[in-house]
């Protein structure tokens, strides 16, 4: 019975560690951090010194700009606002009738991830048991604040917040003519506005420089303030030097371990055990963690250098290709990237990007086939754009062999618009 319960507690410790190395694994700097200082704070045998408390580490960012000085640096990365807090604090500013402010505090909560409100103003009204009113001269100041546009009902009120009172031609096109903008119908537009078409392209390219979603730019300071890179990369001389961000600063606590071998009590004994073990399948995860991810990232490095040294087209590049060339499963190799970064010269880049596969049997990349598409494109005859069809024409005499609706789909990440939206910008060339 005793062998029985030795083999089923064994099973159950490689069970826990094979957890919690695969949790480990998929873990980028930030995220381990986190998680072995909250450890360190419930495990007694761990002592983990995170690298915000680490001199060589704040030296390194200081280094890369990453920090100013590391006094400031914990403010730095707690300094970004997100929506709420930008706007309350403008709120603060002002001298308002107290049920004015407190209507527009109000206003402020009930904004969604773009900016706008997400109620009626006679909801409002109803909600709070305020006047029409006072509630609409609360949205009125509200609409005023940075950025504009935020605190709208709509897209037309939006855009229109951010126009000049002067503006009257600008307004009118977003009151009644966005439809037709989307379209690009804009001779249509400068007929019945009674006005040339350069004018109606000149006031259609201010209103596509207004900004739809103006809560959108604050939803990332939400999260992370700073983004850890799990890896550095530096180019000298067209030579790549590669630096891992291995989180690797774990400790055991000595003062307890010596406790291990004195003559305590059973109870905490086993207490310190059960620790102790824990402890060490985390190290152990870790360091697995941290050898499998270096020996990816220096295959990837290696394989994708053109693209970092010469901004050359990422090459053709599986998770399996990976996989299968260091010998771990596809899977392990997923862990081991997701949501983990690069940092360069150029600036930071996901693991995950340097993946690119090949399309339709070619050998050339997705990254390859779009710059050739969006340099055609550029290439054209604007007063009679390329269709789709044509560029895959014109693909297949390079030896690039994709079907049209791929052609689509990547003019539509590129943001290109079709040959028949293109037409109305374009220049003979």
């Amino acid at each position: 019975m005793l062998n029985l319960d030795l083999k089923l507690q064994q099973k159950l410790n490689i069970f826990t560690g094979l957890i919690q190395s695969l949790e480990v694994l998929s873990m980028n700097s930030y995220e381990l951090e986190e998680f072995l200082k909250e450890e360190s704070q419930e495990n007694v045998m761990l002592d983990f010194k995170s690298r915000l408390e680490d001199e060589r580490y704040l030296s390194h960012l200081k280094a890369s700009g990453g920090i100013k000085s590391s006094n400031n640096f914990v403010e730095d990365l707690v300094k970004s606002k997100d929506l709420t807090e930008h706007l309350t604090e403008q709120l603060r500013e002002l001298e308002l009738e107290r049920d004015i402010e407190k209507i527009i505090h109000y206003l402020i909560l009930n904004l969604n991830e773009s900016g706008y409100l997400t109620m009626s103003l006679e909801e409002v009204s109803k909600k709070l048991a305020q006047n029409i009113e006072k509630v609409k001269t609360a949205h009125s100041t509200l609409l005023k604040f940075e950025p504009k546009g935020v605190g709208a009902r709509n897209l037309v009120e939006c855009l229109l917040s951010q126009t000049r009172e002067e503006d009257t031609l600008l307004k009118k096109i977003i009151e009644n003519y966005l439809e037709e903008i989307a379209k690009n119908k804009l001779s249509m537009m400068a007929e019945e506005l009674g006005v040339s078409t350069e004018e109606v392209k000149q006031l259609v390219n201010r209103i596509r420089k207004l900004n739809p979603k103006p809560g959108q730019s604050y939803q990332a300071s939400k999260k992370v303030e700073y983004v850890f890179a799990d890896v550095f990369l530096e180019i000298e001389n067209r030579e790549i030097h590669l630096q891992m961000d291995l989180v690797n600063n774990i400790y055991l606590n000595q003062a307890y371990l010596s406790m291990l071998s004195k003559d305590i009590d059973e109870q905490t004994r086993e207490y310190l055990n059960s620790k102790l073990n824990r402890t060490l399948l985390i190290k152990k995860a870790v360091g697995k963690r941290n050898t499998t991810l270096n020996e990816i990232v220096k295959f990837i490095v290696e394989y994708q250098k053109d693209y970092f040294i010469y901004n050359s087209p990422l090459r053709p590049l599986r998770q399996k290709d990976v996989a299968e060339e260091i010998g771990i499963s596809i899977s392990t190799v997923s862990r081991a990237v997701s949501g983990k970064c690069l940092e360069y010269n150029k600036g930071v880049v996901a693991l995950n990007d340097l993946f690119v596969g090949s399309t339709a049997g070619n050998e050339v990349s997705r990254d390859y086939i779009k710059k050739r598409i969006k340099e055609i494109i550029s290439q054209e005859d604007k007063s009679k754009p390329l269709s789709d069809n044509k560029i895959v024409s014109i693909l297949e005499r390079e030896e690039i062999n994709i079907k049209r609706r791929t052609v689509q789909k990547y003019r539509d990440e590129l943001k290109i618009a079709s040959s028949q939206m293109r037409r109305e910008y374009g220049k003979k060339t």
